[in-house]
């Protein structure tokens, strides 16, 4: 993602942004948050690299959710390696002595390896939990965003919280929460 890049000078922000206003205008939150977000789109305006973006949606919403994790781009590491390889040389790199997967790492992460350099791997499994949304009914996997817009920050936190379910790897059928 560090390189990818738009040919058509801006225009699918617009078009992103546009968007978001036509399916959220109604919902309750989002004359709350769309100043803000709007600012965040359009932030370096002319920019054809989506990264800037992607990293600044990314800050915005971990500041309106109220999510503290440090934010660290794979790409200033210097790591190299391929699929559990690359996860473990990463988290090695970070000191991390805890890797939250999703569930589909039970079918490449080498888990030996990761034990060997004292890093606990724990699976992260999402349920979605029913929330308000803007149209009639219950639409599973929207953006953080679609909480947001339709329930505000604290109560798009405690709903997204509500759907973890996170799994050791040493016992993946016990839920750790």
């Amino acid at each position: 993602i560090r390189d990818l890049r738009s040919s058509d000078n801006g225009r699918w922000r617009k078009k992103h942004w546009k968007s978001l206003e036509m399916n959220y205008t109604r919902a309750p939150g989002f004359s709350d948050y769309a100043g803000e977000l709007r600012a965040v789109y359009w932030d370096e305006a002319g920019c054809d690299a989506f990264l800037p973006l992607v990293l600044r949606l990314i800050d915005y919403q971990l500041k309106v959710l109220g999510i503290r994790t440090k934010i660290v781009l794979s790409s200033t590491l210097g790591i190299s390696g391929s699929k559990s390889n690359l996860v473990r040389n990463l988290c090695r790199s970070v000191g991390a002595k805890t890797y939250l997967s999703g569930p589909f790492g039970r079918d490449y992460l080498d888990m030996e390896t990761f034990k060997v350099d004292g890093i606990e791997i724990v699976f992260h499994e999402y349920e979605p939990q029913p929330y308000r949304q803007v149209w009639p009914g219950f639409e599973p996997a929207m953006s953080a965003l679609d909480a947001l817009f339709c329930n505000g920050a604290k109560a798009a936190a405690d709903i997204m919280r509500a759907g973890r379910k996170l799994f050791a790897a040493a016992n993946p059928k016990e839920a750790l929460m």
